[in-house]
């Protein structure tokens, strides 16, 4: 609580820009009783001017034991506030970072003006309780003050509920969903873990803590909506942070606002009738295969694995739409320059146009081979799609008709880019050429020139805003700029050590942002020419990058199932979307040991199943499977039937002879990963993306059991929830939550 004191002239200086007066001596005295510490001396000038008009004099005739320590003059300061004032100083204290009017006003349990929130934070201002914030218009506590109204925030909260009367915990919340994860995880760390062992202290057993806090649950049950604040949200965070879970709850017909639920489990819990606000989900979104932002950073978008797509809406807050698009990998998305509609691509060989307000498929087109890459031109109205066939395609954008074929590629093209006034369209793959083809010209058909330079695979390609420079990523990791006039190489950066699946360029221009299979993000400074950060957090290969429209965000998808929201100037990971998925893999030889059967994905979109002979290699056998992509293969005990299971979550029983389908299952929901026969023959166990192990009669295909590992929100009551999109209940239902009347004897489980 101490600050470095300020030399004799300084402190002189601040007490004539405060305008407060008194001879030498009284100056003197009035700095040495506070030894020079500024925030004192700034505190107390304040109160000088108040009370005694700026005269020191008077105000040292008071005593000195009246103002003496930091503390006691924050304390003193404290209890000068008005109400208002309060509120603003603790919930400066739970936010602990810069914000605007604007961001305060949108946490705020009781509404107020714009005027009454500007006059707190003047007063506070006037009071040297602030300091402004690096973006223009924020402000914060300073570090002393952010200290005092912490420990301030956590006495009050712990007397309210030893007391049973909540009234601050009402008013604020103690750690919110909205806020940046490492801002959260500090809210946890400093205000509800401390509170939490306050109350633990008066309660001498677990239980009794536990008993006391769904007592004062309840307690809330009964109070209007709008009386409810963040009560019901605060009593669950210190609920977690005691129990690990909030497993067995009634939180039936409570207000929970802006509760951070990511990863918690909620097993056999009901919030039928509950409202829900502002809260943060698990996700069942599986290995993130590629992100996108819409233009004005409305929306975000990412394609998963298993061709499932989910589109948040207010920048990542709220999840708009979730849905099965495609029965592979969804590898590309795109926003179209609107916002009205979404592209998305497929190993499958479909491309898709979504309406993204209502979710709605407005048209799809075939391509013979699966799609890798999809492009909006800036003015909407023509779509280019690139994939394994080694062909570019433009397509009409509103109507999906095919307008040209661009050929020249001798392999698949695996990145597209438009340049920023779309007269220009850069193509790159397999043969390591980079193509720009020319839309500007009257001709028929686009002129193309060649960037000859990667001696690897282009994976990934990005225009400058101002369309001067392109960026491209190889496969042997390296990143070139290109100077597009000359089509020379300006720079060459080395700094992966792997493949290079993704390049984003910053809508300012100033970062380009290259990520790997090595699980890292590097940030290039442009105008420096140096590296600014390297990125770590993901925990496997990140395949998709998007910055926000202002640039000072950058999304990442991985293979780890995550989402995550990065600072683009600190390089700080700022926010991470969980998601939950289990999947399993699986070969297959026949029972004597002679013959060994594959599946896969067939050139065409369709799955693939081979049969060879070990000994010689030879291919005996092979047959296709419609609209899947063969994940798991398995032999009867006799070796005349092959069992398959499919990316769509169908099981089928082949005829090893004769190639035919004898039976066909639906037994997942998303692909399924294993397939297993039971030692004696007669079962057969299978296991996919859902979580659940299927156990079948091998021979008729009858379904018998399912074996599940509780998912993390099974048997979650989520009937009547209101504040759910239809797209969050879809993602719930996913992980277990279901619609139906809860027991009537429901009670709590410690």
């Amino acid at each position: 609580m101490r600050l470095t004191g300020l030399e004799t002239d300084a402190s002189e200086q601040l007490l004539a820009e405060k305008e407060v007066v008194g001879i030498p001596q009284d100056r003197v005295r009035l700095v040495e009783v506070y030894a020079g510490n500024p925030l004192a001396l700034n505190i107390v000038a304040e109160t000088i001017v108040g009370l005694f008009g700026g005269e020191i004099a008077p105000f040292l005739e008071q005593g000195e034991v009246i103002f003496g320590s930091v503390r006691e003059l924050l304390d003193e300061q404290f209890d000068r506030l008005s109400a208002v004032e309060q509120t603003v100083l603790l919930w400066l204290a739970i936010l602990r970072e810069p914000v605007t009017l604007e961001e305060l006003s949108a946490v705020l349990a009781t509404p107020l003006s714009r005027g009454q929130v500007l006059e707190a934070v003047e007063a506070l201002r006037r009071r040297s309780l602030l300091e402004r914030g690096k973006r223009p218009g924020s402000f914060t506590l300073q570090a002393v003050v952010l200290e005092y109204a912490s420990g301030r925030c956590i006495a009050e909260a712990a007397s309210e509920i030893e007391q049973g009367r909540l009234t601050r915990l009402i008013e604020q919340g103690l750690e919110l969903a909205t806020s940046k994860d490492y801002v959260r995880q500090t809210q946890e760390r400093l205000i509800v873990a401390p509170l939490l062992a306050q109350v633990q202290r008066v309660y001498l057993e677990q239980a009794a803590v536990e008993e006391h806090l769904l007592a004062l649950l309840d307690q809330q049950r009964i109070r209007a909506d709008s009386a409810q604040g963040y009560g019901p949200t605060n009593l669950l965070a210190l609920l977690r942070q005691q129990r690990g879970h909030l497993r067995s709850l009634n939180l039936s017909q409570l207000v929970i606002r802006g509760a951070s639920l990511q990863g918690v489990e909620m097993q056999d819990t009901t919030l039928s009738g509950a409202t829900l606000r502002e809260t943060l989900w698990t996700s069942a979104l599986d290995a993130i295969w590629t992100v996108a932002t819409s233009k004005s950073g409305q929306y975000w978008a990412a394609g998963s694995r298993q061709g499932e797509v989910r589109v948040w809406r207010e920048q990542g807050k709220l999840l708009h739409l979730a849905w099965q698009a495609h029965t592979s990998t969804v590898a590309t998305i795109a926003f179209s320059p609107d916002e009205g509609t979404l592209a998305t691509g497929s190993w499958d060989g479909a491309i898709k146009l979504w309406d993204i307000e209502s979710g709605t498929l407005v048209w799809t087109s075939w391509h013979t081979d699966n799609i890798q890459r999809l492009a909006f031109a800036p003015d909407g109205r023509t779509l280019a799609s690139s994939g394994a066939d080694g062909v570019i395609q433009i397509l009409e954008a509103h109507r999906g008709t095919h307008l040209r074929t661009l050929s020249g590629h001798s392999g698949p093209v695996y990145a597209l880019a438009w340049s920023p006034d779309g007269s220009l369209l850069a193509s790159g793959g397999f043969d390591t050429h980079i193509r720009l083809w020319d839309f500007s010209g009257a001709q028929p058909g686009p002129g193309v020139r060649m960037l000859v330079g990667h001696s690897d695979w282009v994976f990934a390609l990005a225009f400058t805003p101002d369309g001067r420079t392109l960026a491209s990523g190889s496969w042997n990791g390296t990143v070139k700029f290109w100077e597009v006039a000359s089509r020379r190489v300006r720079e060459t950066i080395s700094g992966h050590t792997g493949r290079v699946w993704a390049v984003a360029w910053s809508p300012d221009g100033r970062t380009v942002a290259s990520c790997e299979w090595d699980h890292t993000i590097w940030l290039w400074d442009v105008e420096r020419s140096s590296y600014r950060a390297v990125l770590h957090g993901h925990s496997a290969g990140v395949h998709g990058l998007a910055f926000t429209p202002d640039s000072r965000s950058l999304l990442s998808g991985s293979d780890d199932g995550t989402l995550r929201v990065w600072d683009a100037e600190s390089g700080q990971c700022v926010r991470i979307m969980h998601n939950y998925a289990v999947s399993l893999y699986d070969m297959a030889w026949s029972p004597d040991g002679t013959q060994l059967a594959s599946g896969g994905r067939g050139r065409g979109g369709s799955g693939e199943i081979f049969v060879w002979e070990v000994s010689s290699g030879q291919r005996l056998r092979v047959w296709s499977e419609p609209s899947t992509i063969v994940y798991a293969l398995a032999w009867s005990p006799t070796g005349a039937v092959l069992l398959s299971g499919g990316s769509d979550g169908s099981m089928r029983w082949w005829d090893v002879q004769s190639g035919k389908c004898l039976t066909l299952r639906q037994g997942h929901q998303g692909a399924i990963q294993s397939l297993r026969v039971s030692p004696e023959g007669r079962r057969l166990a299978s296991c996919g993306d859902d979580g659940a192990i299927n156990i079948w009669d091998l021979h008729s295909g009858e379904h018998l059991r399912t074996l599940r590992r509780d998912r993390p929100y099974e048997r979650l009551d989520i009937s009547g929830v209101k504040g759910l999109t239809a797209a969050q209940k879809t993602t719930l239902r996913a992980l277990g939550a279901m619609e139906s009347a809860p027991p009537p004897n429901m009670r709590h489980a410690l």
